[in-house]
């Protein structure tokens, strides 16, 4: 067995190496960087498109790679990409979407660990020791095919009721086919974290391949002081394989393409490690294209002192990121609202309020997306709940009894048991 294993400093230099287990030597995994030079310490949000004009199964792609910042002083590293599929591989092929997450530097406790908040179907996370990660959200997803742009959201954000030493970080992706977004995953944080220190990714050569592996990138922008700014200053940077840069479709966008420097026919523009080269996507619109916010089936449903506000957001929407209730005692709306909520939940999608006080109240519904714009607020006329009387269940007894059902095809095995944790060395199904 071969196992990975990649150390990230603090100064954001990670280098990786592979140990080959069975004949304990060591051989190096290339891995090459590129940066978006004009993202700042804490930003809270990037959104990038990325494109494959071709697959390569040697290589591991990220669009992110960066480190937490924080007011508390807290800090850690993670990064999250795509494992390639192989040449030739087609739409509906399953391809590894991973997210790991380093320890923490200078943590409030010596325990604290980023912990799972949310996964998606696709999407499940566990504790891990492998390359020195503590926790990793990796899935199994069959939405991506070469030549087709797929947009990637990133968002840090705090708890709207003001917890303390509390964040969360969350991710999203939209299927150019369908146009639909997926949340992929959401982690909780054990600090109060600001956003990361900039924009980096890698592409990295872990089984020694001798073909090249090219990413295209466009439309990257970030978040900071409540705005979405450009981020059109693209770095490459050589750290031990040959690469090649260079600007394409108007100078809107970049490609980045790197090869093992064992392939002696591939000409490159840099070389030799510490080289760089810096391009500006000087035609990128100055800020991003939104896709609409979209709500459907809200309703309101009143029973005694509380009442249950509940919505959809269709897949193709923009994703949901926060939303705000307001109780109003008139049916026109007006004047101060008798009663208000806010929460940032992407997830959250009905809400049960009490509302003592309010004889005949009227809500009001505010959704705003993973980018911070809001639908036009929904006005909601509540209706009576119809409940069911009480029945007395007969023929019980105490006690609780369950089954376990297990699909024979359609799961996830990981034979190298990293998912059970430090102690334990089960195997993860996901």
């Amino acid at each position: 067995m071969t196992w990975f294993v990649q150390l990230r400093s603090s100064l954001r230099s990670p280098f990786a190496f592979i140990l080959a287990w069975s004949c304990l030597l060591v051989t190096p995994a290339w891995g090459d960087y590129h940066y978006f030079t004009t993202v700042p310490s804490g930003t809270d949000g990037v959104v990038q498109e990325l494109r494959w004009p071709y697959w390569n199964n040697s290589y591991y792609n990220t669009w992110l790679s960066d480190g937490w910042t924080s007011s508390e002083g807290v800090g850690g590293y993670f990064y999250s990409g795509l494992a390639l599929p192989s040449a030739g591989s087609q739409l509906g092929v399953s391809c590894l979407i991973n997210w790991s997450f380093w320890p923490l530097s200078n943590p409030l406790t010596a325990t604290d660990m980023p912990l799972p908040a949310y996964t998606s179907p696709t999407t499940f996370a566990a504790q891990t020791i492998g390359e020195g990660t503590v926790l990793r959200a990796p899935g199994n997803w069959s939405v991506f095919q070469t030549n087709a742009w797929y947009r990637l959201a990133f968002r840090v954000w705090q708890p709207a009721d003001g917890t303390p030493h509390q964040a969360f970080a969350g991710q999203w992706l939209r299927d150019p086919s369908t146009g639909n977004w997926y949340h992929m995953a959401t982690v909780k944080l054990p600090f109060a974290a600001s956003g990361i220190d900039g924009l980096m990714g890698f592409q990295e050569d872990f089984s020694g391949g001798l073909q090249p592996q090219r990413t295209d990138y466009r439309n990257c922008y970030y978040h900071q002081g409540a705005q979405w700014n450009s981020a059109n200053q693209f770095q490459a940077y050589c750290r031990g394989q040959k690469e090649n840069a260079g600007l394409i479709e108007g100078s809107t966008a970049v490609f980045y393409e790197t090869c093992s420097p064992a392939n002696t026919s591939y000409v490159a523009a840099l070389t030799n490690n510490g080289q760089s080269m810096s391009l500006t996507l000087s035609n990128q619109p100055p800020t991003p294209t939104f896709d609409p916010l979209l709500i459907n089936n809200a309703a309101a449903v009143l029973s005694g002192t509380q009442i249950l506000v509940s919505w959809q957001v269709p897949a193709t929407s923009s994703p949901q990121f926060a939303y705000q209730l307001q109780v109003f005692n008139n049916p026109g709306y007006t004047g101060t609202p008798a009663l208000v909520f806010f929460d940032r939940d992407p997830e959250a999608r009905q809400k049960l309020l009490n509302i003592p006080g309010i004889a005949t109240p009227y809500v009001q519904l505010i959704v705003s997306d993973i980018f911070d714009n809001t639908n036009a607020p929904l006005q909601l006329t509540p209706t009576s709940a119809n409940l069911n009387s009480n029945t007395n269940a007969t023929g019980l007894i105490n006690g609780l009894a369950f089954s376990y059902f297990e699909s024979a095809s359609n799961f996830y095995l990981d034979t190298s048991a990293e998912y059970g944790g430090p102690n334990t060395g089960f195997p993860g199904r996901g």
